[in-house]
């Protein structure tokens, strides 16, 4: 038996947008497209305030990290750290795409030796 409607609703339709925000949309979407650092920390400080991720998010935001340079080289500076570890690592037990759990394992570890340093 379910404890909650929002458990439910996550287990059975996770992905499913019933609250779909165009913005957050195009501002994923810009991630790919990004060519610069300032506009990548620009548009992770406007999706910092969307609280929820679908998994289909989650992997449209580390698709855009894979292919854009500006954004992939700057995975460890806090910011995008912090919304990556918020919004996808609770995610890598769901991701089916190897590059992308690659992805993030490199980003925590890469963050774990900064901390022992």
């Amino acid at each position: 038996m379910y404890r909650t409607l929002s458990s439910f609703l996550k287990e059975h339709f996770d992905g499913v947008a019933f609250s779909y925000d165009k913005n957050k949309d195009a501002l994923i979407e810009s991630l790919a497209e990004t060519g610069s650092f300032a506009d990548t920390h620009h548009l992770i400080a406007k999706l910092e305030q969307f609280g929820y991720y679908s998994l289909k998010e989650v992997q449209r935001i580390l698709s855009a990290a894979l292919i854009n340079n500006q954004f992939r080289w700057i995975i460890d500076d806090p910011d995008v750290y912090t919304f990556l570890k918020r919004v996808a690592v609770p995610r890598m037990g769901t991701l089916t795409d190897p590059e992308q759990i690659d992805l993030l394992q490199k980003m925590l570890a890469l963050k774990a030796a900064q901390a022992d340093a």
